[in-house]
């Protein structure tokens, strides 16, 4: 068995917005959607529809994804509120990223969210631990491969040889060696 330094911390951190799959009228089939990083706001009288506007990568055919339907005006944060009017970039992160709404809304997503890996400060307990607040789905080994910088396949062999254990925990895994 090779030494690997199990001690560590890292956070996964979104890159982008997921993409949807779905039919295209104006490819006449499916295709890719890609997030416009813009939403569309409708009122009426005191009632707000809020949609995420979404644009085929072929012919940009747009898809509105629902954010808000029917909801009170007052019923939003005057901040939250702004941030629709604005576009602002950290509030369609916030719903672009949100799994469940696509979820809710039927969405079939594309793949993934790609991510980066933030390196932390060192936390005291043993092993090796990967935050993943945006609960990206990634297999074990490719999150200790990028983690340790080094090849997927011999953290696979490392895994399935029982040298090291993956245990999720907590809202994202913990490698620790075996004992």
């Amino acid at each position: 068995m090779g030494y690997f330094p199990l001690s560590g911390a890292f956070r996964m951190a979104p890159i982008d917005t997921y993409t949807i799959v779905r039919g295209c009228a104006g490819c006449d089939g499916k295709s890719t959607y890609r997030c416009a990083d813009r939403f569309r706001v409708n009122a009426n009288g005191k009632r707000l529809d809020v949609w995420l506007i979404y644009r085929c990568q072929r012919c940009k055919h747009t898809y509105n994804l629902p954010v808000y339907s029917r909801i009170l005006r007052d019923s939003l944060s005057p901040g939250e509120y702004r941030a629709l009017l604005a576009n602002d970039p950290a509030a369609v992160t916030r719903v672009g990223q949100d799994r469940a709404r696509f979820l809710r809304c039927g969405a079939q997503l594309g793949g993934e969210l790609s991510y980066r890996l933030l390196r932390l400060p060192h936390r005291a307990e043993e092993g090796l631990w990967v935050q993943n607040p945006a609960q990206i789905r990634v297999c074990p080994d490719k999150l200790l491969a990028q983690c340790l910088e080094i090849p997927r396949a011999r953290a696979k062999a490392l895994l399935r040889g029982g040298e090291i254990v993956a245990e999720a925990a907590g809202g994202g895994w913990r490698f620790i060696p075996a004992r």
